[in-house]
């Protein structure tokens, strides 16, 4: 076999770069060719006494990972008219590499970078190095064609392959040549090995008739446990928790689990003693669903286990259909039980959905085989963060299902198990730019906007004129505190659950012209109007600044103003409120909800100092209204609904609070 690199030799002259795979020696060996004669392409005849020796000779045939050693490869027992020779070799870089290469004496120097080079390339696996005297025979019949360095790089034995071989004489060219390939091992090769650790904490989770289950701490270097009942190995599973099935009732047992490494080395058994509950009616079978890993990354697979635990009526078929969420999981293979590899009829389909699984076999009550029935196995790959349940069904039509040897339905109880992908929570999507920016409402000193809203967006983010205004859970908002007669840019932005903001969108708005200045207010002609020198006495009345107050105590030069402890109240208003002062506020459990999912909703306490909260009223915008602190509420439909609480106080002023909330 040949490939598209080539050297070239001082002249001009070429020779192709053979790559020859590493089986060559085991395909040598099967036609019957001498395992101390390696061939290449047709040879000239000659005894194997008369053929050139190529031989390798490693510094050290030990070392570790990391650590170099050197082979040195020579020519013996070449023509006296040998004129020039190629060899190549070649390693398995799973376990160690070519680094470095020094040429012989008649290996032409200049070519040694190109040897360097072709290392490079091959990744270390191979060099082919050419010996060339021009016009006159190599001088010596031993001659060394190069030294290699080779660097271990993982635990394991490669072979030094001699992979092409070609001496060229006044009669032509020789392909063959006596060669033992010597084998470098890196670390420690023998697979012996300690055995893992004894497993800890083992337990008896359940028993009951016929079953005991079992739980265990992982051993780090175990990739299996094998279960034993009474010091007979019962089964093997990669999870730390299984159940022995077909036991005895009312019967004590030794359990022993012992852990298993890669290489076969099993550590001494746990052992834990457990004994079955009493007997009583038969119980209803049923089918196990055992999962060997629990959770597994997307793209990962593992296997889920389906048995019966008993057939006390015998067996004439069955028909399961497991199925899984295939944005979280998909199945990719099935197979039956052993069980039931010589049934009449059998069935697998395999879908990314649904794998179906049915066989027709008469299994006698009392046999063996209708205890702990190994029903098949489904194989299942990973999709994408989330969870899935294993739900394992038997088909509706009667003549279908599970049925015993008299042709009754079995009708089994079904366990049920979850496999987790991924850390089992979707991947959050980022929210949209808002869409749908419109200006709502806008006076001399406020604007108000509104936008739409969107289900992967936590909170929303305000601007205006480019500069942080507020952030809201809502998808409205009123800015405040503006210039009359003024332009301004609003902007909006969402926020995701992984605090992604988005950009802003954004909608140029001008506030309303400022109206004329009120006159001042002509004072009531009803009362005087209030004089800083004049003693007031409780309930004496005045007018100041167009309104009219009443003195709470007795007092002089306390100038009437809206104060909740003040001297003067008003006769016939009220003390506002401050603004933006609100009663009470909405805390609900959830703004985003499911048709008839159960919302709770609660009043918080806002009030300043001094006032109180007389009346809380709730209206649910579906017609529903209600009243006090706490109220929990669904919806029928989807929809966006704004929940709004009017709270009250001592003095009956009434501040609204207003929440938006989603259903789907």
């Amino acid at each position: 076999m040949t490939n598209d690199n080539t050297h070239s030799d001082p002249e001009g002259q070429s020779t192709e770069n053979r790559s020859t795979p590493t089986s060559r020696r085991s395909f040598m060996k099967a036609t019957g060719v001498s395992a101390g004669v390696l061939a290449f392409g047709t040879s000239m005849a000659a005894a194997q006494s008369d053929l050139p020796t190529v031989s390798t000779e490693l510094a050290d045939d030990v070392i570790d990972v990391g650590e170099t050693t050197t082979a040195t490869i020579v020519l013996e027992n070449t023509p006296e008219d040998e004129i020039g020779s190629v060899v190549e070799i070649d390693v398995d870089t799973d376990v160690a590499k070519l680094t470095d290469i020094e040429v012989g004496e008649y290996v032409p120097n200049q070519l040694e970078d190109n040897y360097l080079e072709e290392i490079e390339e091959t990744g270390g696996a191979s060099v082919r190095v050419q010996s060339w005297e021009p016009g006159e025979p190599i001088a010596d019949a031993d001659y060394e064609m190069m030294t290699v360095t080779l660097e271990g790089e993982a635990e394991g034995a490669t072979e030094i392959e001699l992979v092409d071989f070609l001496l060229t004489d006044s009669e032509g060219e020789i392909n063959e040549a006596n060669y033992e390939a010597p084998t470098l091992t890196v670390g420690d090769d023998d697979t012996g090995g300690e055995p893992p650790a004894m497993p800890t904490g083992l337990e008896v989770v359940s028993e009951n008739e016929t079953s005991i289950e079992l739980a265990w701490s992982p051993v780090s270097d175990a990739v299996e446990y094998a279960v034993s009942v009474d010091g007979e190995q019962e089964k093997t599973t990669t999870a730390t928790a299984t159940t022995v099935h077909g036991l005895e009732s009312e019967t004590t047992y030794e359990i022993g689990v012992s852990a298993v490494d890669e290489d076969g080395n099993a550590s001494d058994p746990a052992t834990v003693e457990a004994m079955t509950v009493p007997g009583s009616e038969p119980e209803t079978p049923t089918v196990t669903v055992e999962l060997a890993d629990a959770a597994i990354d997307p793209n990962e697979t593992t296997t889920v286990e389906l048995g019966l635990t008993e057939a006390p009526n015998g067996l004439a078929g069955f028909n399961f259909n497991t199925s899984v969420d295939t944005d979280v999981a998909t199945i990719v293979d099935a197979e039956l039980g052993e069980t039931f590899s010589d049934a009449l009829f059998t069935t697998v389909e395999v879908s990314d959905e649904t794998a179906v699984i049915e066989a027709v076999k008469e299994i006698e009550p009392d046999s063996p085989e209708a205890t702990d029935l190994d029903l098949g196995t489904v194989e299942i790959e990973g999709v994408d963060d989330g969870e899935t349940v294993i739900d394992v069904t038997e088909p509706e039509a009667e003549t279908r299902r599970t049925v015993d040897i008299d042709g009754t339905p079995v009708a089994p109880d079904i366990e049920s198990a979850t496999l987790t992908v991924g850390d089992g929570e979707p991947e959050p999507q980022p929210p949209s730019v808002p869409e749908d920016l419109t200006v709502v409402e806008v006076d001399e000193t406020s604007v108000e906007v509104a936008w739409s809203t969107d289900p992967n967006a936590v909170e929303y983010v305000v601007y205006r004129d480019g500069q942080h205004e507020t952030t809201t859970t809502a998808t409205s908002a009123t800015i405040t505190g503006l210039e009359p007669d003024t332009a301004y840019v609003i902007g909006v932005s969402a926020v995701g659950e992984t605090d992604e903001e988005t950009d802003t969108v954004t909608v140029d708005v001008t506030t309303d012209e400022d109206d004329e200045t009120d006159p001042e207010p002509d004072p009531d002609p009803e009362y005087p109007e209030w004089d800083p020198d004049e003693l007031y006495q409780e309930g004496d009345r005045v007018s100041w600044d167009g309104e009219n107050w009443e003195a709470n105590w007795t007092n002089q030069g306390e100038e009437p103003e809206y104060d909740e402890w003040g001297a003067w109240e008003p006769v016939d208003g009220e003390i506002p409120l401050e603004p933006g002062e609100i009663h009470a506020e909405i805390d609900p459990s959830t703004t985003s909800a499911e048709v008839g999912e159960r919302i709770e909703f609660t009043a918080v306490d806002t009030t300043s100092q001094g006032n109180w909260i007389e009346s809380l009223e709730w209206d649910f915008d579906d017609g529903t209204t209600a009243s006090g602190w706490w109220n929990a509420h669904s919806y029928d439909s989807s929809g966006e609904y704004t929940v709004t609480l009017t709270a009250a106080d001592q003095r009956g002023r009434e501040t609204t609070h207003e929440v938006t909330i989603s259903v789907s």
